[in-house]
């Protein structure tokens, strides 16, 4: 099993809170699954960090995926829910070379994310740069604060 370090909320907002339990319960199911599956027993699993944020007019998610492409990773949104996956494919298979440390992350990942009601999935906006996927989710209209004039008589 997979030690996740436990990082308290440092922003405030129940969103924030509920999305690092979401997430440490992923993990945790992810982790039981992958050493009872024979199949999947050789391949490794991780989880690429991520920050949720909430703003006025959008939520976004920012995932740190160095070393990968595009082509690599798949992102879906359904049912409210949104899933990352992919595979970062490890470097040195088949080279003749000696390994003597591998720290960095390699396998297949797979993250998901229940959105809240607020979000209008119609509009997901997702780029990738240097390693990094952006995702931008705007709020649904009636969910935006709303400036409210005041009539002086």
């Amino acid at each position: 099993m997979t030690l996740v370090r436990w990082r308290p909320v440092r922003r405030g907002g129940v969103f924030n809170h509920l999305m690092n339990l979401q997430n440490h319960m992923n993990n945790v199911f992810e982790d039981y699954v992958n050493t009872n599956d024979t199949e999947n027993s050789s391949r490794s699993m991780w989880a690429p960090r991520v920050d949720a944020v909430e703003l006025d007019d959008n939520f976004e998610f920012t995932f740190e995926l160095p070393g990968m492409n595009k082509d690599d990773i798949k992102l879906e949104v359904e049912n409210k829910v949104l899933t990352l996956s992919g595979e970062k494919k490890f470097d040195y298979e088949g080279k003749d070379r000696s390994i003597h440390m591998s720290e960095r992350n390699y396998g297949n990942f797979y993250r998901t994310f229940q959105l809240p009601s607020l979000a209008d999935t119609s509009k997901i906006n997702a780029e990738f740069t240097n390693g990094v996927l952006n995702i931008t989710l705007p709020k649904r209209e009636e969910a935006k604060p709303k400036q409210i004039s005041i009539d002086v008589k």
